[in-house]
């Protein structure tokens, strides 16, 4: 396994620890808290690694903070099926 595929299994394993546990990193207005944004950081600086493209679309979440903003991102990075699974399983909320 290369570092690049390492750091992206990171970034992804990070992503879905996020979104089974997204009331520890989001508030009761479905925006990132302080830990939310930490986590969130460090996802961004490995991105910044081995995704570099994905750079605006980080800080326009960080940006935002919505729920709604981070499930899209995640979306890209983790594909369709893993977030449909989440959304249900979790029940994470996403507002198309």
């Amino acid at each position: 396994m290369t570092k690049d595929e390492k750091l992206l299994n990171d970034m992804k394993r990070t992503l879905r620890n996020m979104l089974k546990n997204f009331r520890l990193y989001f508030d009761k207005y479905d925006r990132l808290n302080s830990e939310g944004r930490a986590l969130l950081c460090k996802v961004a600086r490995i991105a910044a690694e081995i995704r570099p493209e994905l750079l605006p679309r980080f800080r326009y979440v960080l940006k935002s903070g919505s729920l709604n903003d981070f499930i899209k991102l995640a979306r890209e990075i983790l594909g369709e099926e893993e977030i449909e699974s989440f959304t249900n399983e979790y029940g994470v909320t996403s507002y198309q």
